[in-house]
């Protein structure tokens, strides 16, 4: 079978992969299908002019609080708000979400701009917890806890309808049960490598970290973001600001 004729099983487009401070890389974002959001650490307003064919996304799923993964939720419903939408968008993430994104936009852009982006965006809420499962769209989603710092910390198990292939993702989290269990349900994980030695601090990982994952999980391709120097570990691959993978039998059977 020629290269060309496998069939295509889900689109990731990294936006963002670098980690919060170092500023190698824009903050925490990706794109999966052109229409779900995760995270939103990265300028993507911007991002999206320079990408071809992506526009404002339909979903955005949230995996915990901090900054580097949510600091740019309000200038993205801005964005969402000045497009034409059939439909609501909808914002997914851990319990308070919807408490967590109104007192963010309020404290950036004051109350009327928050009761002007429920309306124009039409948004809609979304609690994912552990074990917890989602629908929206073509997407199924089903929460995982994982071990990051303080607050809630979920990664996200993802399935969109005809597609064949199934996504794990995290947002930051150290080596845990839920990580484990994450990689274990996926066929592709997306997870972070915020160190490149041992010991990971503050509920992070390092590649030896990541390269346990790989030893323990040989039937699930897995892909790393959110780092301060680029990371190498045999069999996962490294991700880069604009990359995009178009996960492909063949590029599942790359490991």
């Amino acid at each position: 079978m020629a290269p060309c004729d496998y069939h295509v099983l889900m689109k990731l487009t990294a936006l963002g992969t670098g980690s919060a401070f170092e500023g190698m890389c824009h903050n925490a974002s990706h794109m999966l299908n052109d229409e779900l959001l995760v995270d939103a650490g990265a300028p993507v307003p911007y991002l999206l002019r320079r990408l071809p064919n992506l526009e404002a996304p339909k979903y955005i799923l949230i995996t915990h609080f901090h900054g580097d993964h949510t600091g740019n939720l309000p200038v993205i419903l801005g964005h969402i708000a000045s497009t034409e939408r059939d439909g609501p968008t909808k914002v997914i993430g851990p319990v308070g979400i919807r408490e967590f994104t109104e007192r963010l936009v309020c404290t950036v852009y004051g109350n009327r701009f928050w009761l002007r982006m429920v309306d124009e965006c039409r948004l809609e809420f979304l609690e994912v917890d552990d074990a917890t499962t989602v629908t929206f769209g073509r997407w199924t989603c089903r929460g995982v806890a994982l071990f990051h710092s303080l607050g809630p910390s979920i990664g996200y198990h993802l399935a969109c309808r005809h597609d064949a292939v199934t996504l794990g993702i995290t947002g930051d989290t150290a080596l845990c049960a839920g990580l484990s269990t994450l990689a274990s349900l996926s066929d592709v994980l997306l997870t972070e490598c915020s160190f490149l030695h041992p010991p990971a601090l503050f509920g992070h990982l390092s590649t030896a970290d990541v390269a346990e994952l790989v030893h323990d999980n040989p039937a699930t391709r897995i892909l790393l973001a959110h780092y301060g120097a680029m990371p190498h570990v045999k069999g996962a691959l490294t991700l880069h600001d604009g990359m995009t993978l178009k996960l492909t039998e063949q590029f599942l059977s790359r490991r």
